[in-house]
């Protein structure tokens, strides 16, 4: 019996998709660091911050609602310098839908403290101390199109400049001119030059 044996072969099929590989824009490491108002503020709030959590039964939620039976009520206070900055608190009942002792209590902690930190982040200027001098948008972004304005240009502009520029300058001073200042210019520039020699 004669058995032939094929060596598989990665061929794609023409009904396969492709599948394209998304590439990260790169940011030279120059630009990256320039200071912008947006990393300014950003900087601003980054750090750690020390918060003190005094968790207790929520006596005054479980008085009010005497008539609801196997409630689970917890009361959360946070401090931050032994400051309170917010109270929070979370029910929860005991009953036939949530028969877990364990589950219940920790929901309720659970919900106390989450609402604690929600309140506090509310109140502006709880963690932060105001800096008196607020940055709009509009000008983080006039700041961002100045940082656009000053990126050099790459590469390719440069080495198409200096093929625009070899066959449409005539006068060979003033082509060795603007050869000499390609190193020099922005993106912008170079996409402007471009745009004139290209017409």
């Amino acid at each position: 019996m004669n058995t032939t044996t094929y060596r598989p072969r990665n061929i794609r099929s023409p009904f396969q998709p492709t599948r394209q590989v998304q590439r990260k824009p790169h940011v030279p490491q120059e630009v990256d660091r320039l200071v912008h108002p947006v990393r300014e503020e950003i900087d601003k709030v980054i750090g750690s911050y020390q918060l003190e959590a005094e968790v207790k039964e929520d006596t005054e939620t479980l008085s009010t609602m005497r008539e609801v039976g196997g409630m689970i009520a917890i009361l959360c206070i946070l401090k931050r310098q032994g400051k309170i900055i917010s109270i929070g608190r979370g029910a929860t009942v005991l009953g036939p839908n949530n028969k877990w002792l364990t589950r219940a209590v920790e929901s309720a902690f659970n919900s106390a403290l989450s609402d604690a930190v929600i309140r506090s982040t509310k109140v502006l200027g709880t963690f932060l101390s105001p800096s008196g001098s607020a940055v709009s948008l509009e000008a983080a972004y006039s700041a961002m199109e100045a940082q656009k304005n000053s990126e050099p240009s790459t590469e390719k502009q440069r080495n198409y400049l200096y093929q625009l520029i070899t066959q449409n300058v005539d006068d060979e001073e003033e082509r060795e001119q603007r050869l000499s200042q390609i190193d020099e210019l922005s993106k912008p520039e170079a996409c402007r030059l471009i745009e004139e020699y290209k017409r």
